[in-house]
């Protein structure tokens, strides 16, 4: 069976069979001040490097898929403020992020209330590492 690993999020793995996701958006950038000036454009000035965020949904089947154990921990990750590596399934190493928020939605309920169907919505943020700042000017 055909199981490649998606993205690897510390012990968590997003695979084509199992935990595969639909859809996964990045944002990121940076943060400009602006200043005036008489007859001209203003001049700008980054500042910082803005909030990296990613946000992945996917549609986890239960009764295919072995459970919602990994759902259940990546809860308990995100309230417990883990930071883990991800690597992307090609084995870039994407750095260190957190869960900042996880959302699951079950429907087509069993008898005893057991999901059929799980929409599940990760939100991650980029860890800030301890680095030396402004190209090591400052320490």
């Amino acid at each position: 069976m055909y199981d490649r690993v998606l993205l690897g999020l510390g012990p968590f793995r997003f695979r084509v069979t199992r935990h595969a996701y639909e859809e996964l958006a990045r944002r990121c950038g940076g943060e400009w001040v602006s200043q005036g000036r008489i007859g001209r454009r203003p001049a700008s000035q980054f500042v910082h490097t803005a909030e990296s965020e990613i946000t992945i949904n996917a549609t986890i089947y239960p009764e295919l898929t072995g459970g919602l154990a990994q759902v259940d921990a990546m809860g308990e990750a995100a309230e417990a403020g883990s930071v883990m590596m991800m690597v992307s399934g090609t084995g870039r190493v994407l750095g260190r992020w957190y869960i900042s928020e996880i959302t699951d939605t079950g429907s087509f309920l069993t008898a005893d209330g057991t999901p059929r169907k799980v929409e599940v919505e990760i939100t991650l943020g980029r860890y800030g590492e301890d680095g030396t700042g402004l190209g090591g000017l400052l320490g």
